[in-house]
């Protein structure tokens, strides 16, 4: 999770540096971010496809091995041209932004459901943190031995984590017994139909069927009855008397 905060970290940081000292304009550097961003929107769909039906630290190790040989073009020519910087960018943010999630699936494979809440702030901490830090090296790198050197730098992180995700390393010692934990679509509002919790792959549906059947419907609550407002009592009417005004000339007697 440190190793996906530091590179992700430093691509958002210092990625439009990186394009603007390549020559390119404001709206090219724009156009640049906006494929790199929709690369890694595209990969999330399969990825989940492929984190459901194998290991996940092989899967990581093989993107974070993907990422370090598609950042070299990048790392070694000082000057790329536009449409190879395009189509290499394009590549290596395709498997940059597999690392958060495939890292977030693996460690709640290796932890129980009533600590899957510390888990993701722990998570969370650990990402903001190599993202903090990660622009702030690659920044030192770019500055000392050139613009080229953030991919060198992506190249570097990723085959420490290569190094780091060995098989020798992983042992799933504290693998829970229902791992790997599947993907379940659900819906935005728990509320919509009391058969959601059938969607819980750890819920059988059909102890919520027989919850159904056997529940009784509580009737709804009548609504308290509003009493009478008291019928206002008509006013008597008011005469004025012409003495009280002995000063009106319409009311003066002949």
């Amino acid at each position: 999770m440190l190793g996906a905060g530091v590179i992700v970290g430093s691509f958002y940081g210092l990625a439009p540096l990186y394009a603007s000292q390549q020559g390119l304009s404001t709206e090219q550097v724009g156009l640049f971010m906006g494929c790199c961003i929709f690369a890694g929107l595209l990969v999330q769909w399969p990825l989940g496809w492929l984190s459901d039906r194998y290991d996940r630290a092989l899967l990581i190790r093989s993107f974070a091995l993907c990422l370090a040989v598609a950042a070299l073009p990048l790392a070694i020519m000082p000057s790329v041209p536009l449409e190879v910087l395009f189509v290499a960018g394009f590549l290596c943010s395709l498997v940059q932004f597999c690392l958060y999630p495939l890292a977030v699936a693996f460690s709640n494979d290796h932890v129980e459901s009533d600590r899957r809440v510390s888990l993701t702030a722990m998570l969370l901490v650990t990402y903001g943190v190599g993202a903090s830090i990660g622009p702030l090296l690659a920044g030192v790198v770019m500055k000392t031995f050139g613009n080229q050197m953030l991919y060198a730098f992506f190249s570097l992180c990723a085959l420490i984590l290569v190094w780091r995700i060995r098989p020798k390393a992983v042992t799933n010692l504290h693998q829970v017994d229902d791992a790997p934990l599947h993907h379940v679509a659900m819906p935005d509002s728990m509320s919509s139909s009391p058969l959601v919790a059938a969607l819980d792959p750890r819920v059988d549906e059909q102890d919520v069927q027989d919850q159904m059947q056997t529940a009784p419907a509580e009737p709804a609550p009548e609504p308290a009855p509003v009493p009478d407002a008291p019928a206002a009592e008509p006013e008597p009417p008011v005469h004025p008397d012409p003495d009280d005004h002995p000063h009106d000339l319409s009311r003066a007697r002949p």
